[in-house]
């Protein structure tokens, strides 16, 4: 009997797998679908900033110290995403667009 009890419910490691593949198919999917509809840059900056709040969330979940490179590397991504947002060039193109009207 314990043997068809065992038999008749996956392991949890197996149910574990199983959603790791299913949200790797739904992220690698979603990843496909944007380089469909958007440049090959901006693809990579999402990737980045994706890989990048899973090693925060790691960091949490594992409670393991944030150092002074970790607030480095944090500066630099974001640093390198709000320039590539054009955020702080933002003003100067719109009145150098109104000027051409």
């Amino acid at each position: 009997l314990p043997l068809l009890v065992s038999s008749l419910f996956p392991s949890p490691l197996w149910i574990e797998l199983s959603l790791a593949c299913a949200f790797n198919y739904g992220c690698i999917y979603f990843v496909y679908s944007l380089n469909a509809s958007v440049e090959a840059l901006t693809v990579t900056m999402v990737v980045t900033l994706r890989k990048f709040l899973s090693l925060v969330v790691s960091i949490v979940w594992f409670q393991n110290p944030f150092t002074l490179q970790h607030w480095l590397g944090t500066f630099f991504v974001f640093a390198g995403t709000l320039a590539f947002s054009d955020v702080w060039f933002e003003d100067k193109k719109k009145t150098l667009e109104k000027k051409k009207q």
